[in-house]
């Protein structure tokens, strides 16, 4: 169950798979870190998905995803059968922070 500091998303993105993701992901699926200038970078920026390290990556081609090797796998099935792009789903994660009343934002007082 999530906690109630969290709101969870699923987001959809088509990659080429004919070059790099341009991202480091963690054995589990998880984001480690996006490349400047690579795909999912480029994604972010032009089309305002907002991937970040610690989002995780949950299907690929409609396939449920468990772990980085199984993601791998997926995508390489894809590029064999001459597919050119590749849909995956990531499991956004964003921490909200806590409410304080006693916080004004200069523009409110």
């Amino acid at each position: 169950m999530d906690s109630p500091s969290q709101i969870r998303e699923e987001v959809e993105v088509t990659i080429g798979l004919r070059s790099r993701l341009g991202a480091g992901f963690r054995p589990d699926g998880t984001i480690d870190n996006i490349k400047p200038g690579g795909q999912l970078d480029r994604i972010n920026y032009y089309k305002f998905i907002g991937l970040h390290p610690g989002d995780r990556i949950t299907t690929a081609g409609g396939t449920s995803i468990w772990n980085l090797d199984q993601m791998k796998s997926v995508m390489q099935q894809h590029k064999t059968r001459g597919e050119q792009s590749l849909t995956l789903t990531f499991r956004k994660v964003r921490v909200l922070e806590p409410y304080n009343p006693g916080l004004q934002c200069p523009p409110c007082h």
